[in-house]
């Protein structure tokens, strides 16, 4: 009976355990771009997260419309990566106006976490003119 009762005990840590590393991911931080960011050309996406994240989200709406106008997914590339970056050329995949950026982070198991939103980014790709007098 207490060898039942000790395998009931270890099971329970376990599985107590395993629910742990699999739901844990709790937020997504985002480092760049920053709230009311003038962008134009390579631009670094940089998020992190607490733990457990395969992927992070990055979705550019535009800030009048509300319309999804982009998004990139960034794949975890080790078992416990919590920074997700890479760079884009804002020229080739966003046209130019203000965005709201929302960043989503997913687990293992699917679930996911959104709870960061970058407001005001303006995409600037159109070179001045100038005229000489």
């Amino acid at each position: 009976m207490k060898n039942l009762i000790k395998n009931w005990v270890l099971l329970v840590i376990l599985l107590s355990l395993f629910t742990y590393f699999v739901f844990a991911l709790t937020s997504v931080s985002v480092v760049s771009p920053t709230i009311s960011q003038n962008v134009s050309g390579n631009l670094l996406l940089n998020s992190t997260t607490d733990l457990g994240a395969v992927n992070t989200t990055f979705y550019w709406y535009d800030a009048s419309s509300g319309l999804l106008t982009y998004n990139i997914t960034l794949v975890n590339d080790t078992v416990d990566d919590t920074v997700f970056n890479t760079t884009i050329d804002t020229s080739l995949v966003i046209t130019d106006g203000i965005y709201n950026v929302t960043v989503n982070a997913t687990n293992l198991t699917g679930s996911t976490v959104s709870n960061t939103t970058i407001t005001g980014v303006t995409v600037d790709n159109t070179a001045p003119t100038v005229t000489l007098v």
